[in-house]
């Protein structure tokens, strides 16, 4: 359990200690236009 978790860096995410929207597609907005795509965070 001492090398289980290992602390990754999120570029964007990791940025801000919160974010918060007033919408689901606003947050799909953001994160569409902010993150790269190996986050796994775009759409289908």
């Amino acid at each position: 359990m001492k090398y289980a978790f290992v602390r990754t860096y999120k570029p964007v995410l990791d940025d801000a200690r919160y974010r918060s929207f007033e919408t689901m597609a606003e947050y799909r907005k953001w994160c569409e236009e902010n993150l790269p795509q190996w986050l796994g965070y775009g759409r289908v």
